[in-house]
Parts: structure tokens; C-alpha cells; sequence
């Protein structure tokens, strides 16, 4: 029997907590209108196992940057996003999804955001680490779910927010790489371990698993 995910039943029951709380009674009325929203975030991934002889992965971080194009529709949101995290000797990633949620007026003009998220993870570069990188494609793409909760803040006569999120995402299913990977050795290094630039491995891995993200974002409602 299929378990749903301890992130899963944990927003759901944020979401329900708040919607009985007195902090949820609205204020003021929320902008309605298109937004464009840029973030930065950092990930933690525990998406990336090593298979067949090949050292597994512990998990890892990296820097994201995305563009969310939604609609806030009398305090509903919806919309589409794109993120790419920036690969810092490690494998990158991508997401391109769609998402939709609720939010609720707290005092001193902040508003909490619950969204859910339905998209394509992207794995790009599986295997890059430290002076080895990959010589050949191995890019994958697995459908996610996602659940995001912001909190954000609107200055009076203003159509800027910014905000503070964090954000749980789980793929659906797993995939399998093969990463062909090309030694490349950095000189003027004390202490730098021995390398052979020229040097080729190979390596196995299980992609799919939880990712999570905490950043920061802006946006400007039209």
C-alpha cells in the first residue's frame, strides 16, 4: 500500500490549522492581479543514489534561481514556474511546474501562502563532482509533487511583496544513469590530491527522492 509522505501530511495539516485560527481573519483585502516572481533559494537533495560498485550520495546542496508566473485571485493563486539550480561540483537540476493554493491575512500586513505543485524534476550532469566531469548526456526528467508555504509581506501603496518560503518536493518515481565521467586537474593548488588529468570512470546511479528548499522572493503585483 502506497504511504503518503510525512511532507504531505504535515502541510495538510499547517493548512488546516490555520484556516481556524484567529490570525487568519483578513484585514484588508488581498491584491488581485498577475505577478512575476524571482527567488533565490538553497537545496538540500536526497534524490541521487549510487548503484553497482559506485559511492553513493549522502545527499547534496546547490544554489536555485526561478520565475513564477501566477494570479492571485482574491487570495487564490495559481500559475506555472521554472527553476535551474546552479551546479557547484555537483550534478544541476531543473523544474518546470504548475502550481495553486490558499492563503490567509496575518496582523501587520503578512500573508501566509500554502501551494501545491505538480511538475517535471530535471536531472542534468548525474556523477559530476570535484574535478570530474561527465563527457556525455545524461540528462532525466520524473514527474513531482510539491508543497510549498510562504510567507510574505505587502507595503502599503505599494505592488511589491517579498517573502520567505520553504518548499518540499517528492518525485513520483525513480530512473536509472549511466555517467561517463573525464578527469580534469586544477594546478597551483597546495596539498591538492594526486590527479591524472585523462583519467575516465564510469558510474551507476538511482535518480528520484526529496529535494527541499529555503529562499528568499520578490514580486511585483500588476
Amino acid at each position: 500500500m502506497h504511504r503518503t509522505p510525512r511532507w504531505a501530511t504535515l502541510l495538510v495539516s499547517v493548512a488546516a490549522a490555520m484556516s481556524f485560527s484567529p490570525l487568519a481573519l483578513a484585514q484588508e483585502p488581498p491584491r488581485t492581479g498577475v505577478y512575476l516572481e524571482a527567488a533565490a533559494a538553497l537545496s538540500m537533495h536526497k534524490d541521487t543514489v549510487g548503484l553497482r560498485g559506485t559511492d553513493a550520495a549522502d545527499g547534496y546542496f546547490n544554489l536555485g534561481a526561478s520565475l513564477r508566473l501566477g494570479a492571485s485571485l482574491s487570495g487564490l493563486l495559481v500559475g506555472v514556474s521554472a527553476e535551474r539550480a546552479a551546479m557547484i561540483d555537483t550534478e544541476g537540476a531543473s523544474y518546470f511546474s504548475v502550481f495553486a493554493g490558499d492563503g490567509f491575512q496575518l496582523p501587520n500586513g503578512k500573508r501566509l501562502e500554502l501551494a501545491g505543485e505538480l511538475g517535471w524534476h530535471g536531472f542534468e550532469n548525474v556523477g559530476a563532482r570535484g574535478n570530474e566531469d561527465v563527457t556525455s548526456e545524461n540528462h532525466v526528467f520524473l514527474p513531482f509533487l510539491g508543497g510549498r508555504v510562504t510567507l510574505t509581506e505587502q507595503r502599503p501603496a505599494s505592488r511589491w511583496q517579498q517573502g520567505l518560503f520553504l518548499q518540499v518536493r517528492h518525485d513520483l518515481r525513480q530512473g536509472q544513469v549511466t555517467s561517463n565521467r573525464t578527469m580534469t586537474c586544477s594546478s597551483g593548488v597546495a596539498d591538492a590530491p594526486v590527479c591524472t588529468p585523462g583519467d575516465t570512470s564510469t558510474g551507476y546511479f538511482q535518480v528520484g527522492g526529496l529535494s527541499v528548499e529555503i529562499g528568499l522572493e520578490l514580486r511585483p503585483v500588476f
